[in-house]
């Protein structure tokens, strides 16, 4: 099922969602650059990347290539008048 993510770098994903799917449980909602929408979860593999934890803040990823980790937070639009 990660299959399609693999095509891409995190850096073209945004994470639009996370949904909580049972206690202490998370499922986040990334979308790539035409607007499509893919549930992730741990253990999938993003890019050279795979998903080690999401939770209410975010999504966790271990890279492969410098074996590190990091964070891909939540999206949150800016208000009205506000820039990205």
């Amino acid at each position: 099922p990660s299959v399609p993510l693999c095509r891409f770098d995190r850096s073209q994903l945004k994470l639009v969602g996370v949904i909580q799917v049972n206690e202490g449980q998370f499922k986040g909602m990334v979308e790539d650059p035409d607007g499509r929408g893919y549930f992730v979860m741990p253990g999938m593999q993003i890019g050279g990347a795979t998903v080690t934890q999401v939770n209410s803040k975010g999504v966790t990823l271990h890279l492969h290539k410098t074996r590190q980790d990091v964070l891909i937070p939540l999206f949150v639009p800016p208000k009205e008048g506000e820039e990205f």
